[in-house]
């Protein structure tokens, strides 16, 4: 629990760190500047891990590329963005719908019994999401605007991040956590995916923002 609690204090530096970045830096290059620096802690941990990462089947080694690519490097895209289109504090509350997901796709993935109360709640979680974003019961105002844009970007980012959540724990039956962390935290190979992100894409999604 305790490492729960420091994990979500560091969670919650997000807004204090990433909106003055953002007045400099474009989202891609940021994230891209986070993964660099995670290399110092995944490279051992990947050295250290390798005889487990080695056995690894097929399965195993798609779920590590969508944890990798899309939890790590494109939902951190995705956050960062939101901040830039919309209210931070919006972006930092629909992240906490993270769980939600995850849930979802821990009975599908990993054939996990959900309660017949989870439906409920979900939608209930949901509606709150939504209230939390746009305030009013008008969904349609809210489309094309600068809450709904941020709004989608936060969300896809939860997605990806409780995908992530469920993969992991499906590769963590034969893969101890800190070989996994690093596996997908920060490799070169998701570096160099977000350095080929950057170069085709930064400057229309810097466009994009620019105008929302």
């Amino acid at each position: 629990m305790l490492l729960v609690a420091l994990g979500a204090a560091l969670w919650g530096t997000d807004g204090v760190l990433r909106v003055p970045l953002l007045r400099e830096m474009s989202p891609v290059a940021i994230v891209l500047g986070e993964h660099l620096i995670l290399l110092l802690y995944s490279v051992p941990a990947v050295a250290l891990g390798w005889g487990a990462l080695r056995r690894l089947g097929g399965r195993g080694w798609l779920a590590l590329l969508v944890i990798g690519w899309g939890g790590s490097a494109l939902a951190t895209v995705l956050f960062t963005a939101a901040f830039a289109a919309g209210d931070p504090t919006v972006a930092i509350l629909l992240q906490k719908t993270q769980p939600l997901f995850a849930i979802a796709l821990a009975h599908l993935v990993l054939k996990e019994r959900l309660g017949l109360a989870y439906w409920p709640l979900f939608a209930a979680a949901m509606v709150g999401a939504y209230l939390v974003s746009f305030g009013n019961l008008s969904p349609f105002a809210a489309l094309g605007s600068e809450a709904g844009a941020g709004a989608l970007l936060a969300l896809g980012a939860a997605l990806l991040w409780g995908s992530s959540t469920a993969l992991g724990r499906f590769v963590l039956r034969d893969v101890h956590f800190h070989a996994l962390t690093g596996a997908s935290a920060a490799p070169m190979a998701w570096a160099v995916f977000l350095v080929c992100v950057s170069v085709i894409f930064s400057p229309p999604l810097d466009l994009l923002l620019a105008r929302l």
